[in-house]
C-alpha cells in the first residue's frame, strides 16, 4: 500500500497553474520537523515536495499562503523522464489525495499582514495548537500526471468538498 500522511507547513509561495488541458495544480514543498532533534539539539525538519490537482489545487490556492499549517495524505510518486539534453531524470513527490488547514483564516489573515520576517520565521514551525480547520478531499479522481493520455481526464470530474470549518 502507498500510503503518505504529512503534518507541515508550506514553505514557498504559492501559485496555481494549469495544464495544457487545462486542469489546475499547484506544486508546494511542505515542511515538516522530525520527532527527534540533531546531536547539536537544533530541530531536524524536511522538505517534502507536493503536487496538488484540480480542486485541491483551487482550494488551497484560494485559502492558505506561505506558513499555513497543513496536513496532506496522498501517495509516493516517482516521476521518470528524459530531459531536453537526453539525461534520464528522476523526482519524487507527494501526489496529494486529501488536504486539511490546521489553523483558522484569522490566522492566516494575521500571517499575511504581518510584515515582520524574523517574527515569521520564529512562529512558523512552532503553532502546534488545535485550532478549527478546513478540508477539501477528492472523491474517486484519479489526478495523478503520469495518466498516458492527459486528454482521457473528463473535465466534468467534480471533487468532494468536506468544509469543516471556514472561521
Amino acid at each position: 500500500m502507498n500510503k503518505v500522511l504529512l503534518i507541515g507547513r508550506i514553505a514557498n509561495d504559492l501559485v496555481l497553474n494549469k495544464t495544457k488541458s487545462n486542469i489546475s495544480f499547484l506544486r508546494l514543498t511542505l515542511a515538516v520537523t522530525r520527532k527527534y532533534t540533531s546531536n547539536d539539539g537544533s530541530e531536524v525538519t524536511d522538505f517534502i515536495p507536493v503536487v496538488c490537482w484540480r480542486g485541491t489545487a483551487e482550494f488551497l490556492a484560494k485559502n492558505a499562503i506561505k506558513g499555513t499549517r497543513i496536513s496532506v495524505e496522498g501517495s509516493f510518486v516517482t516521476n521518470n523522464f528524459v530531459n531536453s539534453q537526453g539525461q534520464n531524470i528522476s523526482s519524487n513527490e507527494v501526489s496529494a489525495d486529501n488536504v486539511s488547514i490546521l489553523e483558522s483564516k484569522s490566522e492566516i489573515e494575521k500571517r499575511k499582514n504581518n510584515s515582520n520576517s524574523s517574527h515569521f520565521q520564529k512562529n512558523i514551525m512552532e503553532n502546534n495548537d488545535s485550532s478549527p480547520t478546513f478540508s477539501v478531499s477528492k472523491n474517486q479522481i484519479n489526478d495523478s500526471p503520469l495518466k498516458e493520455n492527459e486528454d482521457d481526464l473528463s473535465e466534468d470530474e467534480e471533487v468532494d468538498w468536506n468544509i469543516e470549518s471556514f472561521l
